[in-house]
C-alpha cells in the first residue's frame, strides 16, 4: 500500500441537470490526477425517495459513470438515504404508512424509516439492486445506517417492532416503559447488563440492513465492492469488524470504509484534531482485510469561505496520519451552477497527493502507538451512569479528542486501540467497560488514572494493582505543587492554580493516601495560605509488573504550563517503561502521531497545532539511528542529526514549522 486514495462525492444537483454535467465534467478533466475515483449520491436531501424516482436516476447514472471512466477514474454511487437521516423536504420524499424510527417516549422521525419493518426491507433490497444494476464500480452506504441523531429524536428504535425482538432476544416481554425502567435501573449490575443487551441488540440491527444490501447487489454482481460510512458509533455497538465480514458477502468481495465525524469550517481549527481522533478510533476497529479506509472530508453546506483550502488539504493528512488511507472530498457545491470558485480545491489537492501517498505508505495500516484512552464496544453502557440512559442529547465521546485532549496537544503520541498502547488512560467510569480479568492485563502494563477510575478498580476488587486510595477532596481553592520526586526533575516546588472557584470550568479535587511503601507522592495540594492538605498525585509499581499514577487534580486539563507539562511527559514516559515510540520534549503546542514503518523504524506525523512559528521544535525519538528524514507538506526532504541522547532515545530538532502546518519525521 503505497498510495493515498482519493474521492469526491457529487451532489445530485450536479449530475442530473445538463448544464452542470458538462462543468463539473470539464473541472475534473482540467484537474486530472486530483482524483482516483467519484461517487455519485442518489438523492438530494435526506430521506429516502420514492421508488420509481430512485430508479430513473439510475438510469441515467448508468451512462455519466461510464463517461466519467474514460477520464482514468472509478465511478460508483453513494447511496444517500437508505431508511433516512432527518426530517427534510417531507412532501418530495418517500412517504408510506410504514414504521418509522421510534424514540424511547413514542416520538418519531418523520424522515426516517425502521429497519424492522419489512416494508423498509423490501424497499432496501429494491434500491440496491437497482444501484447494482447500473454497473457502478463501487457502491457507498452511507452513515444514515444509524440509530443515534435522526433530528428530531435522538435515539431509536422503540417501536413495538423492536421491542418484540429485543422480547426474543432476552426471552422476556418488554414494553418501553419496563424497558426504560430496567436500562436506568438502581442496581448498578442489572443496569449494566441491560444496557449490554440492548447494545448487542443494536448491533443486530444494523448488521440485518448490511446484509440486505450484500444480498441484494452481489445478487446482481457478486465481485461488487460495498462501502459503509460511519461515525463514532457507541450507540450502535460499534461492531465494525461483524459489518464488515457481513458486507463482503460469501464471495469475499472488496469491503472499503469511509469513518467520518464533524469539522465542517475552520473557525476552530483545533476541532480537526478531534475528528482526526473520531478517524483514528474508526480505523481501529477494521479487520485488517479492509485497506481502503477513505476519511470524508465535508464542508457542508459548502459555502467556500466556510474553510480554508489550506485547512482543507491538511485535514485529509491528519486523517491519514490517524488511520485513514485515503479521502473522500464532499466540499463540492451542492446546486447546479458553475464550480470555478472550487478549482482551487482540486488544484491544491492534487498538489499535496504526493505528501499523502508518503504518508499511506510509512504507515499503511499499522496501528498508531502511544497513549490510549482506554475504551472498547462496550463504552457506551457508562453513558449517564447515573441518571437516565437516554437523557442527554449529546453523544458522550469516551476519546482522546475529548477528554484527553489537552494531554495530547503537548505532544504525546495517541493510541486508539490496545494493540497500540504503551500506557493506557482509565478515565472516571471506564473500568465498568472492561471485565475484571481483561482490567488486570491493563493494569499489568502501564497505567494513569483519575481518583474516580481508582474507586471503580476499588469496588472491583483491584485495589491493590493501584497502590493508593481516595482520601478526601476538596471543592474549591487548591493548588498543585510538584515534589522533589526525581520524576519531577528541576520542576520540584513548580505550581498549577485551575481556580476551582471559577465554577463554569471547575473540578473536584481529589487527595489520595498511599498504601503501599512502594508509592511514591508526585503533588500535594496546598491552598492560598500554603497549608498542606496531602498528596494528589502519585506513582507506583505493582506485583504484576505494573506500572501506575493516579491523578487527582485536574488530571486531563489545564496541563499547558511549562512544570506541569513537563511532568506529564516524563511521567508518561516512566509508565511505558520507556516503550513510548515518540514524544515532543520541547516546550510547544504540537500533536503527534506514531506509527511503525514497513522496515520497522517509528514513523512521527508532526502537527504544529498552534499560531506560532516553531524555530526549532526538539523531538525524542525511540532510535539507534543517526540521522532521521523530515519531510515537509511539499515533500522537500531535510535531514535532522542527532542532537543528543536520553535512555534509548535520540534527540533531533525540527526547524521553522509553521503554524497549522504538518511534517513527517521517519
Amino acid at each position: 500500500m503505497n498510495e493515498s486514495r482519493v474521492s469526491f462525492r457529487i451532489a445530485v444537483q450536479q449530475w442530473e441537470a445538463d448544464g452542470a454535467l458538462e462543468g463539473l465534467y470539464r473541472l475534473f478533466k482540467e484537474y486530472a490526477g486530483a482524483t482516483d475515483e467519484i461517487a455519485f449520491f442518489t438523492d438530494e436531501t435526506h430521506p429516502p425517495v420514492p421508488l420509481d424516482l430512485f430508479r430513473s436516476r439510475m438510469d441515467r447514472l448508468k451512462e455519466i459513470m461510464s463517461r466519467f471512466r474514460n477520464l482514468g477514474m472509478t465511478a460508483g454511487i453513494n447511496v444517500l438515504a437508505t431508511i433516512g437521516h432527518a426530517e427534510e423536504n417531507l412532501e418530495n420524499s418517500l412517504s408510506e404508512p410504514w414504521q418509522r424510527l421510534m424514540a424511547p417516549d413514542g416520538a418519531v422521525c418523520r424522515g426516517c424509516y425502521c429497519p424492522s419493518d419489512e416494508n423498509m426491507q423490501a424497499y432496501i433490497t429494491a434500491i440496491y439492486e437497482s444501484a447494482a444494476s447500473a454497473n457502478p464500480d463501487f457502491i457507498w452506504i452511507d452513515d444514515d445506517v444509524r440509530l443515534y441523531g435522526h433530528g428530531p429524536i435522538v435515539y431509536g428504535c422503540f417501536c413495538d417492532k423492536c421491542l418484540s425482538i429485543f422480547s426474543s432476544e432476552t426471552g422476556q416481554k418488554w414494553t418501553r416503559d419496563k424497558l426504560l425502567a430496567v436500562l436506568n435501573s438502581d442496581s448498578l449490575d442489572e443496569k449494566l447488563d441491560f444496557r449490554r443487551k440492548w447494545l448487542q441488540h443494536n448491533r443486530q440491527l444494523i448488521n440485518g440492513i448490511m446484509s440486505l444490501a450484500e444480498k441484494a447487489t452481489h445478487g446482481i454482481d457478486k465481485n461488487l465492492p460495498l462501502g459503509f460510512m460511519t461515525g463514532d458509533r457507541y450507540y450502535e455497538g460499534y461492531d465494525f469488524a461483524r459489518w464488515a465480514d457481513t458486507l463482503k458477502g460469501p464471495q469475499n468481495a472488496p469491503v472499503m470504509w469511509r469513518p467520518g465525524g464533524g469539522f465542517y469550517e475552520d473557525k476552530i481549527p483545533s476541532d480537526m484534531i478531534d475528528k482526526a481522533d473520531a478517524i483514528g478510533r474508526q480505523a481501529s476497529m477494521l479487520p485488517d482485510y479492509i485497506t481502503d479506509v477513505q476519511s470524508e472530508i465535508e464542508n457542508f453546506p459548502y459555502q467556500r469561505l466556510k474553510k480554508s483550502f489550506h485547512i482543507t488539504v491538511l485535514e485529509a493528512a491528519t486523517d491519514l496520519a490517524a488511520g485513514s488511507t485515503g479521502t473522500a472530498f464532499n466540499i463540492l457545491s451542492m446546486f447546479d451552477e458553475p464550480l470555478d470558485e472550487y478549482a482551487p480545491f482540486l488544484e491544491k489537492i492534487r498538489a499535496a497527493r504526493p505528501f499523502y501517498d508518503l504518508v499511506v505508505s510509512t504507515f499503511q495500516r499499522r496501528p498508531c502507538e502511544g497513549l490510549w484512552p482506554a475504551w472498547n464496544k462496550d463504552a457506551y453502557v457508562l453513558q449517564q451512569l447515573g441518571g437516565g440512559w437516554f437523557e442527554s442529547s449529546k453523544e458522550i465521546t469516551y476519546s482522546c479528542g475529548g477528554g484527553l485532549r489537552e494531554v495530547f496537544e503537548i505532544g504525546i503520541p495517541c493510541a486508539y486501540s490496545r494493540k497500540g498502547a504503551k500506557v493506557a488512560a482509565l478515565a472516571g467510569d471506564t473500568p465498568l467497560a472492561f471485565e475484571k480479568e481483561e482490567l488486570k492485563e491493563i493494569m499489568a502494563g502501564g497505567v494513569i488514572m483519575d481518583v474516580p477510575a481508582l474507586e471503580r478498580l476499588r469496588e472491583m476488587g483491584l485495589a491493590e494493582y493501584a497502590g493508593f486510595e481516595p482520601a478526601g477532596q476538596r471543592e474549591d481553592d487548591s493548588i498543585e505543587v510538584l515534589t522533589d520526586h526525581p520524576i519531577n526533575g528541576d520542576f520540584a516546588g513548580g505550581k498549577r492554580d485551575c481556580r476551582q472557584a471559577f465554577k463554569w470550568w471547575s473540578e473536584t479535587a481529589y487527595l489520595i493516601k498511599p498504601v503501599s511503601e512502594n508509592a511514591q507522592v508526585l503533588t500535594n495540594l496546598v491552598d492560598y495560605a500554603g497549608k498542606n492538605y496531602g498528596a494528589t498525585m502519585g506513582t507506583f509499581e505493582n506485583t504484576l509488573g505494573g506500572r501506575v499514577a493516579v491523578c487527582g487534580y485536574f488530571p486531563w486539563r489545564y496541563v499547558h504550563n511549562l512544570s506541569k507539562s513537563s511532568q506529564v511527559k516524563s511521567v508518561i514516559k516512566w509508565l511505558s517503561a520507556d516503550t513510548l515510540p515518540a514524544y515532543v520534549e520541547s516546550f510547544e503546542k504540537v500533536n503527534i502521531w506514531c506509527r511503525k514503518t514497513p522496515a520497522g523504524g517509528n514513523g512521527i506525523f508532526v502537527l504544529n497545532s498552534s499560531f506560532d512559528v516553531i524555530d526549532d521544535l526538539r523531538i525524542h525519538v525511540l532510535t539507534d539511528k543517526d540521522e532521521l528524514s523530515v519531510f515537509g507538506m511539499d515533500c522537500n526532504e531535510e535531514k535532522s542529526a542527532r542532537c543528543g541522547s536520553r535512555g534509548g532515545y535520540g534527540e533531533f530538532r525540527i526547524r521553522n514549522l509553521k503554524p497549522w502546518t504538518a511534517a513527517l519525521v521517519r
